[in-house]
């Protein structure tokens, strides 16, 4: 039947990201939400896909009134004390990203990570705090089925649901109004 082969492969997603949103733990979550809160301005990092999905939480950040910032953007001021830098790395040991991580370690910046990284992966070692997402590339003994999705897929999905429900618990927390997001969102290809 026509559709069958798209339905399939819609529900397998699905099957995944509910296998790896399951096994988050929420309490590394709510010390990120905390490390989010605490910073005078948050600086996002990543590489590739990785680093859309954590570009798109710092500007649902902005829409919530933080200060947000992309690395390796020309209006990107220096960090300092105070600052948070978000990164986000399937592998944990994406060079670009680790680069970024060592030099805020040097200006005594804090490091936030969302990652699949497995143990031992150097981005465990650098972040201050770390939310881990259990995917079936890096962990697969969590999962019941080989891979589904090609590689980094159920990442970067993964990391991006659990950035959007970040953000609807930090609007909640904070009892932001739509209004106040809905004005601060960009105005200029309305």
């Amino acid at each position: 039947m026509e559709g069958d082969r798209e339905k399939s492969v819609y529900k397998g997603i699905l099957e995944e990201q509910s296998w790896v949103m399951e096994l988050i733990d929420w309490r590394q979550v709510k010390d990120m939400l905390r490390e989010i809160s605490a910073a005078a301005r948050v600086f996002v990092y990543g590489a590739g896909r990785s680093g859309l999905v954590i570009r798109s939480f710092g500007e649902r950040l902005m829409h919530l009134g933080f200060e947000f910032h992309a690395i390796g953007e020309i209006s990107c001021p220096p960090a300092g004390r105070g600052d948070l830098i978000l990164v986000c790395s399937g592998s944990g040991k994406t060079k670009p990203v680790l680069a970024v991580c060592r030099a805020a370690k040097d200006l005594g910046v804090r490091v936030g990570a969302i990652t699949a990284a497995a143990a031992g992966a150097p981005i465990l070692e650098l972040a201050d705090r770390v939310v881990s997402l259990n995917v079936p590339e890096t962990k697969p003994e969590f999962f019941p089925s080989p891979l589904f999705q090609p590689m980094g897929s159920p990442f970067e999905q993964a990391a991006f649901l659990l950035c959007e429900s970040m953000a609807i618990d930090l609007i909640q927390d904070r009892a932001v109004p739509p209004g106040d997001i809905a004005r601060r969102h960009a105005n200029i290809e309305s």
